[in-house]
C-alpha cells in the first residue's frame, strides 16, 4: 500500500512538472510576443504581419507539444489551455496537486468551474477554493468538488450565474454522430432537472426484467432509452426462461406483468429557503448589470440545491416550484413562532404554508412536493427511483423494508455529543422549527427517509461517487437487534447511506469510521491512513435550519423491548460493537493529539534560532502526503 501511495504522489508531481514545462513553452515560444503585440502599437500593415507571426507561433507551439508528449494535436491544445489556466488562473490549487491534497483530475474540474470569472474575481475563488480544500483536512469526490466550487462561484458573481444559466438554456440540443463497427454516439445537452427526469426514467425502464436476464447495466440502460423512444413502458425480458412473466414488452398504458397500469411519476428533489420563492424586487435590473467584486463574497443567500447536481440559482427554483405540474406538500408539522420561543418541542404548531402554498397545492398530476418546514422548502417530485432500493427507493409514505445488510454493521462512533453537536436533526441549532416522527426500532421511518435523501448527496466514504439514492442505509453505529438499548438508533444522526460495496467493507470490519465533534466522519484505513469527510456536503452550509428537526419517536413496539443481554454474557456480535467503539474512541484522540502537536506553539528559543536561520515561522497547513497520518 505505502508502494501505491508513493506512486500516486510521484505521478501527481510529474503531472505539475508536466503543466510547468509546458507554460513555460508557451511563454517563451507565443505568450510573450502576444503580449508584445498587444503593447505595440502599429499601422495596419504591421499588424496583419505581426498577427501572422503569432498564428505561426501557436502552431509551433502546439507541435511542439504534440511530439514531445506523443499526443495529438487536439490533445495538445487542450493541455495548453490547461497548463496556463493553472499557473494564471488558479495556481494556489495548481501548488495543491503537488503537494497530494487533490487529484490532477480535481484540479481540471476547479479550472473547469472558474472560467466563467473575470480575472479580478478568480483570484477569489483560487484564495477561497485553496482554503476550502486545505484548512479542514477533508477530503472531497470529484461531485463534491464540483459543488464546493460552484458555491463559490454563485457568492462571488451570483447574477452572473444566473445570467449565464439562461443562456445556456438556449445553447441546449441533441447530436449524432457515426461511430465505427456500425455504431453510433448520441449526445443530448439538456437542463438538469430534465436530465435528472430522463436518467430516472431510463433508470426504472432498465429494471423491468428478472434476475436472469443476460444483459449488463449499460446495456439495459441503452436499449431501455431506445424503448421510451418507441413507446414502451417495460424493456422485455431476454432470459432463456420461456414463462418468464417479464418477457413481453410493453406500451405506455398497458397493463404490466402484475395486471398493473403504472403512470410514472419522476422524482426531483430541491432545497431552497421557503422566502427565496418570492420574485426578490429589482431582480431584472440587478440580473441586467453585475455588482463589482469584493475582497470576499457575501454570505450564501437566494440559492436552492437539486440534488444530485449541486447549487442552482434561486431564480432557477421559483421557476421549477412555477411548473403548472407542481404540487406542494409540507414535511413535517411546523412549530408556531411563539411555540418555538417558550413552548416544548413536543408541541406541535398548526401553521402550514402560505396560502399561494396552499392552493399550489391542490393542483397538478406531478407530486412536485416543497416542504414547509423550518422555513425551508422541499421540492420533489416524487416516484420509482429504478430497481435499487436505497435511501430515495420507496414513497415518502411508504416506510418500506430496511435496505441495509444482513447485521447492518457500520462504523459510527458512539451516543451523538449534548445538544447534537451541529449534526443533522441532532438539535444542533437552538431550538427546533419543525416536528417530523422518528422511529423506535430498526427500520426508518418515512420521514427519516425522506430528511435522508435531503441532506445526504452521496455515499459517504471517501472519494465515493455514488448517489445517495443508489445506497443502503447503514447505522453509524451498529443496531443491536437482542439489546436495541445497547446498540445505535435509528435516528437522525445515526443513520447515513452507503454503497453495497463500501457498506460491505465497512461490515468487514477493516475500515472504522467515528464521528467528530463538528457532524464530519473520520475513516480509517487498515493501514493507519485517516480520511475526513463531510457527510452532507454544502447542503448544511447552505440551509442550517435543517438540523433543527424535532423527531417524535414513538414508543418501542413489545418485540423491541424484549431484548435483554443473552445468558451467559454478551453475544460475539456485541463484542465486536464494543471492539469498534474502543477503535473509534482511539482514532479520534491520535487525530486531537496530532492537530495539539501541529498548533503547539514554538518556544522563544526556537523561534529565535529559526528568525536567525531565515526560516519562516511555520503556519497551519493541510498535513503534506509526506509525513504521518491523517493522510
Amino acid at each position: 500500500m505505502q508502494v501505491l501511495f508513493e506512486q500516486r504522489r510521484s505521478e501527481n508531481i510529474a503531472f505539475c512538472r508536466t503543466m510547468a514545462s509546458v507554460y513555460a513553452l508557451h511563454r517563451v515560444m507565443y505568450a510573450d510576443g502576444e503580449a508584445e503585440y498587444l503593447a505595440r502599437p502599429g499601422d495596419y500593415a504591421e499588424a496583419v504581419q505581426a498577427r501572422r507571426r503569432l498564428s505561426a507561433a501557436a502552431e509551433a507551439v502546439e507541435a511542439q507539444v504534440s511530439t514531445l508528449l506523443r499526443i495529438g494535436s487536439a490533445a495538445a491544445s487542450h493541455a495548453i489551455e490547461t497548463a496556463v489556466g493553472f499557473v494564471e488562473r488558479i495556481p494556489k490549487v495548481f501548488a495543491l496537486i503537488g503537494e497530494g491534497v487533490i487529484a490532477p483530475k480535481a484540479g481540471e474540474v476547479a479550472l473547469t468551474r472558474s472560467r466563467v470569472l473575470t480575472g479580478d474575481q478568480v483570484v477569489v475563488f483560487d484564495r477561497l477554493l485553496a482554503d476550502r480544500l486545505t484548512e479542514q483536512y477533508e477530503v472531497l469526490s470529484l461531485p463534491a468538488l464540483r459543488e464546493a466550487a460552484d458555491l463559490l462561484v454563485e457568492q462571488i458573481d451570483p447574477d452572473g450565474v444566473e445570467r449565464r444559466r439562461r443562456a445556456a438554456e438556449q445553447d441546449r440540443r441533441v447530436t449524432f454522430r457515426p461511430e465505427e463497427d456500425g455504431m453510433a454516439a448520441a449526445f443530448a445537452l439538456l437542463p438538469a432537472h430534465d436530465v435528472q427526469e430522463l436518467s430516472t426514467r431510463v433508470d426504472h425502464i432498465a429494471g423491468t426484467v428478472c434476475a436472469e436476464d443476460p444483459r449488463t447495466q449499460p446495456q439495459r440502460y441503452a436499449d431501455g432509452l431506445m424503448q421510451l423512444t418507441r413507446g414502451y413502458s417495460t424493456l422485455g425480458c431476454q432470459c432463456e426462461a420461456t414463462e418468464c412473466r417479464y418477457r413481453e414488452a410493453r406500451f405506455q398504458g398497458e397493463p404490466d406483468a402484475d395486471g398493473v397500469i403504472t403512470r410514472f411519476i419522476t422524482m426531483i428533489n430541491v432545497v431552497v429557503n421557503e422566502r427565496d420563492l418570492a420574485e426578490p424586487a429589482g431582480d431584472a435590473e440587478r440580473l441586467a448589470e453585475p455588482e463589482p467584486v469584493g475582497e470576499a463574497p457575501p454570505a450564501p443567500a437566494g440559492l436552492g440545491y437539486l440534488v444530485g447536481h449541486g447549487p442552482i440559482t434561486g431564480a432557477h427554483a421559483r421557476d421549477l416550484a412555477a411548473r403548472d405540474d407542481a404540487k406542494l406538500r409540507p414535511f413535517g408539522q411546523r412549530i408556531s413562532d411563539v411555540e418555538a420561543d417558550d413552548a416544548t418541542p413536543e408541541v406541535a404548531g398548526a401553521a402550514r404554508c402560505s396560502p399561494g402554498a396552499q392552493e399550489k397545492m391542490s393542483r397538478g398530476s406531478r407530486d412536485f412536493v416543497f416542504a414547509c418546514a423550518l422555513a425551508e422548502i422541499i421540492a420533489h417530485l416524487e416516484g420509482h427511483s429504478g430497481p435499487g432500493e436505497g435511501v430515495g427507493g420507496t414513497s415518502p409514505d411508504d416506510p418500506g423494508p430496511d435496505d441495509s445488510g444482513p447485521d447492518d454493521s457500520g462504523p459510527g462512533d458512539g451516543d451523538p455529543p449534548p445538544g447534537g453537536g451541529g449534526l443533522p436533526g441532532g438539535g444542533g441549532l437552538p431550538g427546533a422549527l419543525v416536528t417530523a416522527r422518528g422511529s423506535s426500532g430498526y427500520r426508518p421511518s418515512a420521514d427519516l427517509r425522506r430528511y435522508l435523501r435531503l441532506v445526504f448527496p452521496r455515499c459517504v466514504f471517501p472519494f465515493c461517487n455514488r448517489p445517495a439514492s443508489r445506497a443502503q442505509i447503514d447505522h453509524r453505529r451498529e443496531y443491536d437487534h437482542r439489546a436495541p438499548e445497547l446498540g445505535g438508533g435509528t435516528t437522525a444522526e445515526q443513520i447515513q447511506p452507503l454503497c453495497v460495496a463500501h457498506h460491505q467493507v465497512k461490515t468487514a470490519g477493516d475500515w472504522i469510521d467515528a464521528r467528530l465533534p463538528d457532524g464530519r466522519i473520520l475513516w480509517t484505513s487498515p493501514d493507519g491512513r485517516r480520511y475526513i469527510v463531510d457527510p452532507n456536503g454544502i447542503v448544511l452550509q447552505l440551509f442550517p435550519d435543517l438540523a433543527r428537526v424535532h423527531w417524535l419517536v414513538p414508543e418501542p413496539s413489545v418485540a423491541s423491548e424484549s431484548g435483554a443481554s443473552a445468558p451467559g454474557g454478551r453475544t460475539r456480535l456485541q463484542r465486536e460493537h464494543a471492539r469498534r467503539e474502543r477503535l473509534r474512541r482511539r482514532n479520534v484522540a491520535a487525530l486531537e493529539a496530532e492537530r495539539a502537536l501541529e498548533h503547539r506553539p514554538r518556544s522563544d528559543v526556537e523561534a529565535s534560532i529559526a528568525v536567525a536561520l531565515g526560516a519562516p515561522r511555520p503556519r497551519f497547513q493541510a498535513p503534506s502526503f509526506d509525513g504521518p497520518p491523517p493522510y
